[in-house]
């Protein structure tokens, strides 16, 4: 299958707190848990996070009460006085806290609210950005508070739905480590239909809560006869996205997460934005043919990996992209990408891997980033469209070692350089002992080398080796 997507967040971090969506699990698949302990299992509580609410019933003419801290961007209901009975704890002359009945002036507006129905919310409709996506992968084309609707290219649908599909959108908090702390904020779930006969659909969204901090909807393939009482996480195949939202002003924005990575084009490489997502485009040489290939990366996962603590353990990033499963994806892809332009053996695959990696432009951290030393994850090598020599060869060895290709890699790190080492016996060229085997030297940057061709200004030199 001509499958293009590079997906490359696999967690679904779909949330247990969702009014009528309480039985999507969380990945551990405890289904009987009960978070607020009322005695009734997450799967059959209508609100799992709240011990008085069992049933829809339950919440009828109910009100509650939340804090905003942004509530000046978006207001609803009126704002109740403090009561004097309220009790919180201050410091007095760095002793021990000590209660007060008196509220402080730091102390968010507290608003009394009902659950609204999604009428209440604005209505304008965001038309989606999706030129450079439009035949290449399932995007939202259009979404509001009230609905959205999803284009399907079921050319790059993975899995069969021979009792046909439902569309699940949830909106949730804009990074998964919120959306899975926070649970969802809203939901919504199409009519069955059969995929490989659809081009779009539209699924209505209601809402628990209103956001009050960027989030933005994702959408997920169910089987046709899910339900929100019924829906296992197992069951849901990642769609696509949408860019990241907010409420302002009493409307639905959406923005750029990060402005500064917008289109670009340069030798080997171009970058175009979409809707929840950027458009990869590579080019390159392998075996004395041209090639392209061409690859989806989503907008919230490069933002999470760019916003993420540094490590200065290179092999740590290499095992972070396999145990996410981003390297498996990632090396699958490679692997379809090679066949589509006639590569169809592995060992012509695993040349068409290294010629890729190699491609890759050069870009020293000091010109991308403005640090002198910078590790990239391989989410940002790919939607940057290069790296240094440490960032390639992470990338390497994690494709290299995916279930796809299965080789046996090191990291080699001579004096200010770093490439790959790949396990092999009786092979022509350089190589490190480790471990009692012989492992290979690969360089990554620059075009060309090949396994055991070492580039003569790092002979007789020693080097780290790093087991990843």
């Amino acid at each position: 299958m001509d499958r293009r997507d590079y997906l490359i967040s696999l967690s679904l971090p779909m949330a247990t707190s969702v009014a009528g969506c309480s039985s999507i699990l969380s990945e551990d698949g405890d289904s009987l848990s009960d978070s607020d302990g009322d005695g009734v299992p997450d799967k059959h509580d209508y609100a799992p996070r709240d011990p008085d609410v069992q049933s829809e019933g339950d919440v009828v003419g109910r009100t509650t009460t939340r804090e905003f801290e942004n509530a000046s961007e978006f207001e609803f209901g009126t704002e109740s006085t403090p009561t004097p009975t309220s009790t919180e704890s201050v410091i007095i002359d760095d002793d021990e806290p000590v209660a007060t009945t008196e509220p402080t002036t730091a102390r968010p507006t507290t608003r009394t609210t009902t659950t609204r129905p999604t009428e209440s919310l604005p209505t304008n409709e965001i038309s989606g950005d999706t030129a450079p996506i439009a035949d290449r992968t399932s995007h939202f084309t259009a979404y509001s508070m009230q609905d959205a609707t999803i284009r399907l290219v079921p050319e790059t649908i993975d899995g069969t739905y021979p009792d046909g599909a439902r569309l699940l959108v949830v909106a949730g908090a804009y990074t998964d480590e919120l959306m899975a702390a926070e649970g969802a904020h809203g939901y919504g779930l199409s009519d069955a239909f059969l995929p490989e006969q659809t081009t779009a659909q539209t699924v209505p969204l209601s809402y628990e809560r209103v956001p009050d901090a960027s989030f933005y909807l994702k959408a997920f393939l169910v089987p046709g006869d899910a339900t929100m009482e019924t829906l296992e996480l197992d069951d849901a195949a990642y769609l696509c996205e949408t860019n990241r939202l907010r409420l302002s002003n009493g409307r639905l924005t959406a923005e750029e997460p990060l402005p500064s990575v917008a289109d670009f084009e340069t030798t080997g490489f171009a970058r175009s934005s979409g809707e929840g997502c950027y458009l990869l485009e590579f080019t390159g040489q392998s075996g004395g043919r041209n090639w392209n290939a061409t690859l989806v990366a989503y907008k919230s996962t490069y933002v999470q990996a760019s916003g993420a603590v540094r490590s200065r353990d290179r092999a740590e990033y290499v095992r972070i992209a396999q145990q996410s499963g981003l390297a498996d994806t990632l090396a699958a892809i490679l692997a379809e990408e090679a066949e589509v332009n006639g590569y169809t053996t592995q060992q012509e695959q695993v040349h068409f891997v290294i010629d890729f990696v190699q491609d890759l432009p050069y870009v020293p951290d000091d010109v991308s980033t403005g640090y002198d030393d910078y590790t990239k994850s391989v989410t940002e090598t790919l939607v940057e469209g290069g790296g240094d020599c440490e960032d390639t060869a992470i990338m390497m060895a994690a494709v290299l070692q995916a279930e796809t290709f299965n080789y046996d890699c090191i990291l080699i790190q001579p004096p200010q350089h770093m490439a790959v080492g790949v396990y092999g016996n009786d092979l022509p060229g350089t190589y490190w002992e480790y471990d009692g085997r012989r492992y290979y030297y690969l360089e990554t940057t620059g075009n060309g080398w090949g396994v055991g061709e070492l580039p003569p200004e790092y002979e007789g030199e020693d080097a780290y080796l790093y087991d990843v």
